[in-house]
């Protein structure tokens, strides 16, 4: 459990030049509709979550792995990260995933989340024996949770906080992002973050908001860098924060400090 802790450059900042990660882009759908995002699946030129250059399957996995690995000896971690939400298709991510762990026994797996589904999936993850999981909770206030996001708030916060106590439950190394987002959340990651704290998380990363064009909130304003730190501040009391976020696209590869798209020359 330390070793993992102290592997994943996106939860450790010292492996930030020596650990290569790749995400797979594999799942398309979504569960619910964050009014942030706009996800896109030919895009080569943005670099945020919810964009790929184009979807694979699990039939593509066993390559893109085998060519990545000789590009980027260091490659430790494989991560689904989008561009959808890696439980609207769990059997996507059960087929991939099996796949990695018969054939590349030593990788480290990684998955994010919004958390909706994450009870449900629990037997999955951890017969997949999951190292490591994101989940994105960016409030625990119902009345703001409905400006955010469009589905059942009750399901959806209640569901989020049980499988975040399941994944502690599950002694998963457990990151937890909160999107900052001015006039709307920037009170509430700051309950998140003492929420995570209390109940074991391992830390929590907050992520600038960054307003993406055919979103609901594309006209909203990025917070400052002094209001990032003053909330980072403030959260430090309850759990440890992360500050080197790269907010990498779902189908990066290499290390963070040096971020590609991945070759798609085999699939």
């Amino acid at each position: 459990m330390e070793e993992n802790k102290s592997l994943h450059p996106c939860f450790n900042k010292d492996s930030v030049g020596k650990v290569a990660r790749i995400h797979l882009p594999l799942i398309k759908n979504c569960n619910i509709q964050c009014n942030y995002c706009n996800r896109n699946y030919s895009c080569p030129n943005e670099n945020r979550p919810g964009v790929t250059s184009q979807l694979i399957t699990p039939n593509d996995v066993y390559s893109l792995l085998k060519e990545n690995l000789e590009l980027y000896p260091s490659l430790k971690i494989v991560g689904i990260a989008g561009p959808g939400e890696t439980f609207a298709e769990p059997e996507i991510v059960y087929q991939s995933l099996k796949i990695v762990r018969n054939h590349f026994p030593d990788m480290k797996l990684c998955l994010s989340t919004n958390g909706l589904a994450v009870i449900d999936n629990i037997d999955l993850i951890k017969e997949l024996n999951i190292d490591y999981i994101t989940v994105t909770v960016n409030t625990l206030n119902p009345v703001t949770a409905s400006k955010i996001y469009h589905t059942d708030i009750e399901t959806l916060l209640n569901k989020q906080q049980n499988g975040l106590k399941e994944l502690v439950k599950a002694d998963i190394t457990t990151k937890v992002n909160s999107v900052v987002i001015p006039e709307i959340n920037m009170e509430d990651v700051i309950d998140v973050a003492r929420f995570a704290g209390k109940i074991g998380i391992f830390a929590q990363n907050l992520i600038s908001f960054y307003p993406v064009k055919g979103s609901l909130f594309e006209n909203l304003r990025e917070p400052s860098k002094e209001e990032m730190e003053k909330l980072r501040f403030e959260c430090s009391g309850y759990i440890k924060q992360i500050t080197h976020c790269k907010r990498c696209r779902s189908d990066v590869v290499g290390n963070l400090s040096d971020d590609k798209k991945i070759s798609f020359n085999k699939c």
